[in-house]
């Protein structure tokens, strides 16, 4: 099976050094252990690993200044931040991540046209399966076992600090339109916005909560962007959008050119239906003369399974790669389109966009790292991804360390399952077994990692849990969190 992308180079593509450690198995990237150099080639712009940790701390922690910052200096520093998010997007249903042969032009035009113009990163790991903590640690840089975010009455904590809070601070316009219940208030996903619309989070449509989210999303991002249009005395300013489309409940659309006789056709679907409305916002953001200063940050915060594995479905039930991996991309004004062929991580969101800024970090030590001198075409140690589910007792898996290579899942039984993500994409051979020494020392670094972010967390102020009424428990199970 060849790994989803646009091109697959055969093993003779990589360098001397990145063969060498491909026979090397014990070669997981931890930041007191051994390091390994190779990346997953997938495109002419092979990026690898391999500058100390030091180096890229600098990236990490200077985004506030100019520092060795290339911001301003290869490139200008944009002056505003478009946020489309699209929830329960799976990444191999866009038409960027097919491979060239098997490429659907219909199935996602609109996101593909900014992909064409954009850094694409071919991996992109989020930290949880479901909504709530996969965009707490976007938004704050922090793993579940900091912000506490891991079940259906969590909060995020006031105490955290979000990116947009620090661009509010910074003197930017910061509005959100969302349509989750998970962006209601209560939730405190909505801290740093100077206004926000959620409305469609309390509604009901007509095959059950929630209704079409694309029409009314794309129009108040529009209202917004004519609002802040090239010629105004508008401020800098920050709009997210999060559309709840390709989330279940499925509607029928007419004239997207899927035949809805199945679930999974329904599904991809939605997903042409919320690329027309996508197509829009970025319309409006030309029209209004603002693409030349306005960076475009597209992303989700998980995918969805169709049963690759026996009885996983749906989310928020494992970490496997149909759950775990999202797109991600950035189109930056002054910076050429690219392919990232190398893992990256949900929380390196937060770092990046306030390197590209300019905009000093919060007081929280954040878990990510810039992302920029990869937009750029170099090299940036990313440590390992650590991601975590803890929400339904039917679920799985627990929680999973990866690198660029290999991705440990503990599972609800507490075994260990271990997979070569190089040499099986589909994580369909279990090799636990035959590297006992491997999964003892990722499963101490998971240990140490998780340990850290709880110490983290345990300086800030708890939340009080989020009251559910019967409705909004009713809407949760609707949607699928209801934990059966």
């Amino acid at each position: 099976m060849e790994r989803p992308g646009p091109t697959s180079p055969g093993p003779d593509s990589a360098d001397p050094e990145s063969r060498a450690s491909e026979r090397s198995p014990q070669a997981f990237r931890l930041g007191s252990s051994r390091h390994s150099r190779s990346v997953l080639p997938s495109s002419p712009h092979i990026l690898r690993s391999g500058l100390p940790l030091a180096v890229a701390a600098l990236f990490s922690i200077g985004c506030g200044g100019d520092g060795g910052s290339p911001v301003g200096k290869e490139f200008p520093r944009p002056t505003n931040l478009v946020l489309l998010c699209v929830d329960t997007l799976r990444w191999d249903h866009l038409g960027t991540y097919m491979p060239a042969d098997e490429r659907d032009p219909d199935a996602s035009p609109s996101i593909d046209r900014l992909a064409d113009q954009s850094v694409v990163f071919e991996e992109a790991i989020p930290q949880a399966s479901w909504t709530l903590p996969s965009f707490a640690a976007i938004l704050t840089s922090t793993l579940a076992s900091a912000n506490g975010c891991k079940d259906l009455e969590s909060r995020l904590p006031e105490s955290f600090t979000t990116f947009p809070e620090l661009f509010q601070r910074a003197g930017f316009d910061t509005f959100g339109v969302a349509s989750h219940i998970f962006f209601r208030p209560e939730y405190g996903l909505q801290q740093g916005f100077d206004g926000y619309d959620a409305s469609l989070a309390h509604k009901r449509g007509e095959e059950g909560w929630i209704p079409l989210s694309s029409p009314h999303v794309a129009k108040r991002a529009i209202e917004f962007l004519d609002a802040h249009a090239v010629g105004t005395d508008a401020k800098p300013f920050l709009l997210f959008v999060h559309d709840f489309d390709p989330h279940i409940p499925y509607y029928d659309h007419d004239g997207v050119g899927v035949d809805p006789s199945t679930e999974h056709a329904r599904y991809r679907a939605e997903i042409r239906y919320t690329d027309r409305f996508i197509g829009r916002i970025l319309d409006a953001i030309e029209s209004n003369g603002l693409a030349e200063s306005t960076v475009v940050c597209f992303l989700s915060d998980h995918g969805e399974a169709w049963e690759e594995h026996p009885g996983v479905r749906r989310h928020a039930r494992s970490l496997f790669r149909e759950e775990l991996q999202v797109p991600f991309f950035l189109r930056v004004p002054g910076i050429e389109p690219r392919r990232v062929g190398r893992m990256v991580r949900m929380v390196d969101v937060m770092p990046t966009l306030l390197e590209l800024f300019g905009i000093e970090p919060g007081p929280d030590r954040m878990e990510g790292v810039s992302l920029v001198p990869l937009l750029l075409g170099r090299e940036v140690e990313i440590p390992p991804l650590v991601a975590k589910i803890e929400l339904h007792p039917d679920q799985h898996h627990r929680r999973a360390i990866a690198d660029d290579r290999w991705i440990l899942i503990e599972t609800q039984a507490g075994t260990w399952l271990l997979f070569d993500r190089r040499e099986d994409p589909g994580e369909t051979r279990d090799v636990a077994a035959e590297h006992p020494d491997l999964v003892a020392e990722m499963r101490a670094e998971l240990d140490a990692l998780q340990a850290r972010a709880r110490a983290e967390g345990a300086s800030h102020e708890g939340a009080a849990a989020v009251e559910l009424a019967p409705e909004d428990a009713q809407q949760l199970e609707d949607i699928g969190y209801g934990g059966k």
